[in-house]
């Protein structure tokens, strides 16, 4: 994978560099050229990180869910922009590390490098273990866990990090650092002490001060990371023809279409006049003996399926004054509830741990109503006996 990658800094404006043999090569111009994807990376040193739990969702609606909270997570920041990564899916949550950054910081590099990506550094750090990598990004120290699914957690220093600041940065990661037996360290962290105080781990020294690799890039998935408002580079010529082109031959397809029309209705009345037989014969059906255990085995679903009234008395007692049931379709044990909140995601925690509630999922992205409401649906899947639940 062909790769030209800028590296965007806080003090040093940015750096271009392009892969050869697997290794990033620093060049010494200010413009891009050539083939291949063109990355922008935003260093570490201009991003935040956070690590929220949020209840499922499907992957196109995750992005929409946390938007809402970024303005909150991120208040130092005056116009976010973000990225994110699913650290650990549970059953009924999910871990995911969001980085936001000013996207004003992006408008620098533009006259100078034509990218067609924007990834935050964090995001690159890869390895087959789980390893520590210690670099030195502008006036900080930094630390970063990582392994073969990627960033795991990572801490920043003011000064040289010691061998204990890095056990206990490794303690910090909980269940996310358990393996870790290697340490690397990049040009400026090079200090004999820190071999000494981690004695547990294989230390590496490296010669090099940038401290992610190619393999980083051959993980990601591209699409969340394109840059889709570039406008500015499309021939409109070629697109108008290309438009001319496509109407002459939808003309020319309808053209087609209406001359066999007439055969294709007489067509249809012959199907028409089969299905009308085939409901004579149902309805014959409906009147003897075997719909009998059609209509037992019909009984059965709709006994085991939760009483309405039980189901909107659990919803009453849980809720707080101020949520609103819009409409609730019940199917067996699965409903489907269109509602309104001030706040969907606390509203959704509270109905995930009412009892006989199995599982909970947003369905679609909230939306405001008026103010201070929002309205949203939700998928819910009750226990196979929700009334022992009291």
């Amino acid at each position: 994978m062909a790769l030209q990658v800028c590296f965007l800094y806080q003090d040093k404006f940015f750096t271009l560099f392009k892969e050869k043999n697997g290794i990033l090569v620093e060049l010494s111009g200010k413009s891009n050229r050539g083939f291949g994807k063109a990355v922008l990376i935003v260093s570490k040193e201009l991003t935040y990180h956070a690590r929220e739990k949020y209840p499922p969702a499907a992957d196109k609606n995750i992005r929409a869910i946390i938007s809402n909270d970024v303005p909150d997570l991120f208040p130092m920041l005056k116009e976010p922009t973000f990225q994110y990564k699913i650290a650990k899916k549970g059953t009924n949550f999910y871990m995911i590390d969001i980085w936001a950054f000013e996207e004003s910081v992006l408008e620098q590099v533009k006259p100078h490098f034509n990218y067609s990506y924007v990834v935050c550094e964090e995001l690159l750090f890869y390895s087959e273990h789980a390893e520590l990598t210690c670099f030195r990004g502008g006036k900080f120290f930094h630390i970063v866990a990582h392994d073969k699914n990627g960033f795991l957690g990572s801490r920043t220093f003011t000064s040289m990090p010691q061998g204990s600041d890095i056990i206990l940065f490794m303690r910090s990661l909980g269940v996310f650092g358990q393996g870790i037996n290697k340490l690397n360290l990049y040009a400026g962290c090079l200090k004999d002490s820190i071999k000494e105080e981690t004695k547990g781990l294989e230390v590496i020294e490296h010669n090099s001060s940038m401290p992610i690799s190619a393999a980083g890039f051959r993980h990601l998935k591209w699409r969340q990371f394109k840059i889709t408002s570039k406008l500015s580079h499309i021939n409109t010529a070629l697109i108008l023809r290309v438009s001319l082109y496509c109407f002459i031959a939808y003309v020319v397809f309808n053209f087609y279409c209406l001359k066999g029309l007439n055969s294709t209705i007489n067509g249809l009345e012959g199907e028409i006049s089969k299905v009308d037989k085939e409901i004579a014969s149902f309805a014959a059906m409906a009147a003897k003996q075997e719909s009998k255990d059609v209509v037992e085995a019909l009984a059965s679903k709709f006994a085991k399926t939760p009483s309405v009234l039980y189901i909107l008395d659990r919803f009453a007692q849980t809720l707080p004054v101020g949520v609103v049931v819009r409409k609730i379709n019940i199917d067996g044990r699965a409903a489907t509830v269109d509602m309104e909140s001030a706040s969907p995601l606390e509203t959704i925690k509270l109905i995930s741990l009412m009892g006989g509630v199995k599982k909970v999922e947003l369905s679609g992205t909230p939306f405001k109503i008026g103010d201070n409401n929002y309205g949203f649906k939700i998928n819910v899947e009750f226990a196979e006996d929700i009334s022992s639940y009291g």
